[in-house]
């Protein structure tokens, strides 16, 4: 049996749910795009869920694809009967942090929002806040419980959950429709706590409910140490959409912001299918590897991943972009989506596929220095990547227009990504030094195919 088999065959078994999970919600900006066009409402909307999936990253950071897979699997090998007890600890802190966050965030929102909306549009801003602030809460709830299937190599059960909950917001967002934009937020919401509710019973089956407490244990303070540093460079780069759609808006467009989403959304479709399908299960196998100081297993996996995600990705941005005009008729041609608004996405979309295969080599990197325990390293590339992007955006947003907002992303993708490596090689012993012998970690019982 290869190495790279287990890796392989978790993918191979993720990837139908995960294909039913990403199918549904690539659905949703669809359905916007069909049902409400490009408007100063759904400029609004597009500015909200920037805003407040910037707030987002201050949760979801803490767990997705972060530093807890790593502490999990370090108290797994050391001290595993208090596995329930700290996934309860952190069950409480979520509980109260997210009710405190969606409730500031959502009453922040609404009072600069409004002041800054034109009277038109006023109407629209406390159900969006309202929907967005229940969609932060039941955002952390969901997270966090990936995170530990994750831990638990439950891939299969985790994609199960998140395509229930996938399924239930386009339900949803179907049911409310008739109510317009203003109540799209409710369906988002809707569906991660469907999700976190899938994913709580997956995980109490999986062996490891949580006890509620608020004891802060040494591998709690650990875990803090680290996601401080996982929220500072998330919550950093998590404001690059925000500047994005602010950019958009000094240009004038009507509707430039929603075609900026729009084409970034169809642009960068391939990599955000990439996370959950791929993503996760190589942190928790990095995770495995430096856990058990296996660096030798820590750099093949790395290498292959790198070179089938560059070379994937490179591949769709080529075939998108020689396509670009058919896709995008396809995917946003109906409805009240009008032909000049879908010209101009077409031409907004190829300065987006350019850093699609960065975004991709950039995503690998920062999971294999997080599954190093390297979180810090975030909040400096969180600070380069916003301070690079709000400087090319300002320079080619006036140059270009929104294309130029696309390529400042994908610049930006390319340099991160560059300087994410050569971190990483001082991180790692060199090649040919002597190696200690791996540390034996318990591995979770694999589950039984879905």
């Amino acid at each position: 049996m290869s190495r790279r088999s287990p890796l392989l065959r978790a993918v191979g078994r993720v990837a139908p749910w995960q294909a039913v999970s990403r199918g549904a919600a690539a659905l949703l900006p669809i359905l916007l795009a069909t049902w409400f066009g490009r408007s100063a409402a759904t400029d609004l909307y597009s500015l909200m869920a920037a805003v407040f999936v910037l707030a987002g990253s201050m949760v979801f950071a803490c767990f997705q694809d972060s530093a807890l897979i790593r502490v999990v699997l370090d108290v797994e090998r050391d001290d595993r009967p208090s596995l329930p007890s700290l996934a309860g600890a952190l069950l409480a802190y979520t509980l109260l942090g997210a009710s405190v966050l969606a409730a500031v965030v959502g009453a922040a929102a609404f009072a600069v929002i409004r002041a800054r909306t034109a009277p038109a549009l006023g109407a629209l801003v406390g159900p969006m806040s309202a929907g967005f602030s229940l969609y932060l809460f039941s955002l952390a709830l969901r997270s966090l419980f990936s995170s530990l299937l994750a831990a638990r190599f439950r891939f299969v059960t985790e994609s199960v959950g998140m395509a229930i909950g996938s399924c239930a917001a386009v339900g949803l967002a179907l049911a409310l429709r008739g109510r317009g934009v203003a109540v799209m937020p409710f369906a988002l919401a809707g569906g991660e706590l469907v999700a976190a509710a899938a994913l709580f019973g997956s995980l109490c089956q999986a062996g490891l409910r949580p006890r509620l407490t608020w004891r802060r244990s040494p591998a709690l303070r650990r875990l803090a140490g680290l996601v401080v540093s996982e929220i500072g460079g998330a919550a950093v780069v998590r404001a690059n959409p925000l500047v994005d759609q602010l950019s958009a808006q000094t240009l004038g467009i009507v509707g430039g912001g929603t075609m900026l989403r729009l084409s970034g959304d169809l642009g960068h479709a391939g990599a955000s299918l990439l996370g959950p399908l791929f993503l996760s299960i190589l942190l928790s196998h990095l995770a495995m590897a430096g856990a058990r100081g296996d660096y030798r297993d820590f750099r093949a996996t790395l290498a292959r991943s790198l070179a089938t995600v560059t070379l994937l990705l490179a591949a769709v941005a080529v075939v998108a972009g020689l396509l670009r005009g058919p896709l995008v008729r396809a995917v946003y041609g109906r409805g009240a989506m009008d032909a000049a608004a879908l010209v101009r996405i077409a031409d907004v979309l190829p300065y987006h596929l350019v850093g699609l295969a960065p975004l991709g080599a950039l995503m690998v990197l920062a999971r294999a220095h997080v599954s190093l325990g390297n979180s810090r390293i975030l909040v400096g590339m969180g600070a380069l990547n916003a301070t690079a992007n709000l400087l090319l955006n300002v320079i080619l947003s006036r140059v270009m227009g929104l294309e130029g907002i696309a390529l400042a992303t994908s610049i930006v993708c390319t340099l991160v990504a560059v300087v994410f490596w050569i971190r990483l090689r001082g991180l790692l012993p060199a090649p040919g030094a002597p190696a200690s012998p791996p540390v034996p970690v318990p591995v979770p019982v694999p589950e039984r195919p879905a």
